[in-house]
């Protein structure tokens, strides 16, 4: 779809944390840079991982010196064997702080009753630049 309507559409990909090894992240990035995707999917708590894990650090960077979005998944999951806790928006904090030039889209930031105030955390809570876009939940 995207190679047929590229005015219309465009690609994001995403980096499989099943089976995490930094080389086959890199490896994803690097493919889905060659397929001239804007950017890339990442859900570190469903493979039971935080936003500001150290480990996640080498796609970070990759995905920044490449200019791609990351879509990190935030504030929920259905899983019924993983914490949110891993997915609080303040752990983007330090991943922030970390990678400045970094740009991120974080959803869902308010899925669920309850988590609507969560989409303020990350706008409250900067102390460092970035180029970011939170989106508001519905009303």
């Amino acid at each position: 779809m995207v190679v047929q309507h590229p005015d219309r559409f465009t690609g994001i990909g995403t980096v499989s944390l099943e089976n995490f090894t930094i080389k086959r992240a890199l490896k994803q990035i690097e493919d889905c840079v060659e397929l001239g995707m804007i950017g890339l999917s990442i859900e570190p708590a469903f493979f039971n991982m935080t936003l500001d894990e150290k480990k996640l650090y080498p796609i970070y960077a990759k995905a920044m010196e490449n200019n791609l979005l990351v879509a990190l998944h935030t504030g929920i999951n259905y899983t019924t064997h993983q914490p949110m806790a891993g997915e609080n928006p303040i752990l983007l904090d330090q991943i922030a702080c970390d990678f400045p030039d970094l740009n991120h889209l974080w959803p869902p930031m308010a899925a669920g009753p309850g988590l609507m105030k969560w989409w303020r955390l990350p706008a409250s809570t900067r102390r460092c630049l970035l180029s970011l876009v939170v989106l508001r939940p519905s009303m």
